[in-house]
């Protein structure tokens, strides 16, 4: 089982019990070792057979229960389903294409692969072309910037700034100086906030063009870090008027 599954739940209601007005059951899952003390509720309520959803952040385990209760009267202590149950904790897949280890949209959290080319390990970052091996994280058509952490800004370990998006936004970033870590995420909205960034580090940002029309520095908190546009990419060349807010 597949954390995020849907179980089915059938149950015998015990004739005392079945006869009290706006009475309802639920399913309780136990942890990972049989114990229900600190029980997890499993929605809906309703009557026999409960269809419920096995929560998508259950951790990995061999010795899960699941039992019913009511509400009219309240009863618990009941048995269980009498046997363990294994849930397999969700892996974020990502879509890699082309094979170069480098990845397009949005993860898929599941337990098994959606299907050919996602990947769950080895990846190095957003991919500008996934049709193509020999292109990876710098494609013509990105917008790249380079900041400097050490000026003060809104914060040690991240930038802010304002972006006009018409949906998900993907970026990547790198670090130049004076470590290599790498990092990846998405944005939308007006507002874009880079998190997780290495403190006092110089980073090259690059963000991809799909939903992305605009960036608004202006007199920003995290103005005085962006030392460098690096490339204008494609979304630059389209709303050539609005990225004269940048300075």
């Amino acid at each position: 089982m597949c954390a995020g599954d849907a179980v089915s739940v059938p149950f015998t209601v015990n004739p005392s019990l079945s006869s009290c007005s706006n009475q309802l059951f639920y399913a309780e899952l136990s942890d990972a070792n049989g114990d229900f003390t600190n029980a997890t509720q499993l929605l809906p309520w309703g009557v026999s057979p409960l269809t419920v959803t096995i929560p998508v952040n259950t951790p990995g385990g061999s010795a899960y229960r699941i039992r019913v209760a009511t509400n009219s009267p309240p009863q618990w202590g009941m048995a269980d389903n009498g046997a363990d149950i294994t849930i397999t904790p969700t892996t974020s897949w990502y879509l890699d294409a082309d094979n170069d280890n480098y990845y397009v949209g949005n993860a898929v959290n599941a337990c098994t692969s959606p299907g050919a080319g996602y990947k769950n390990t080895g990846l190095l970052g957003v991919d500008c072309n996934d049709g193509n091996a020999s292109l990876t994280t710098v494609c013509p058509n990105q917008f790249i910037t380079k900041w400097n952490l050490t000026y003060s800004g809104s914060g040690a370990t991240q930038i802010s700034f304002g972006v006009g998006t018409t949906g998900t936004v993907d970026y990547m970033w790198e670090e130049v100086s004076p470590g290599t870590a790498t990092g990846s995420g998405t944005f939308s909205g007006s507002t874009a906030t880079i998190t997780g960034l290495p403190s006092g580090s110089v980073i090259r940002l690059i963000i991809q063009p799909t939903n992305f029309n605009r960036i608004n520095i202006n007199n920003g908190t995290d103005r005085n870090r962006l030392v460098d546009v690096e490339q204008w990419g494609s979304a630059v060349e389209q709303y050539a008027s609005s990225f004269l807010w940048l300075f």
